[in-house]
């Protein structure tokens, strides 16, 4: 699963520096991903969660202040697109998050997709 850690780890960083020109001023705000990794006929979700300052933290070399929270990512799979079985259980799981995020829903990794 090294490999779709690194991928994962390298669009998180890439959509930090995307989105440290859209915090707002109170730099509460949350951002959450869904990544979608494949690995030949294998599939992975990765979930990521950070705040404002995170990206602020990563993207600013002047920062003076210390920052005391870090990015959480949690992998779940793996599911193969072999399996019709697999590939309607990733489909659902998807569309569900998918939804939730575009309410602004909070996915806490107890209580969210388990495989």
């Amino acid at each position: 699963m090294q490999q779709s850690e690194n991928a994962g780890t390298a669009q998180i960083a890439a959509w930090n520096h995307a989105e440290r020109d859209s915090i707002d001023n109170t730099k509460n705000q949350k951002f959450r991903h869904l990544l979608i990794s494949q690995n030949r006929d294998e599939v992975f979700l990765i979930f990521a969660e950070y705040d404002a300052q995170y990206v602020d933290y990563v993207t600013n070399p002047d920062r003076k202040t210390k920052y005391k929270l870090f990015l959480t990512m949690n992998e779940f799979g793996l599911w193969r697109i072999t399996s019709s079985r697999d590939v309607e259980e990733i489909e659902s799981i998807i569309l569900a998050v998918t939804l939730l995020f575009r309410r602004g829903g909070n996915l806490h990794p107890k209580a969210g997709v388990v495989r």
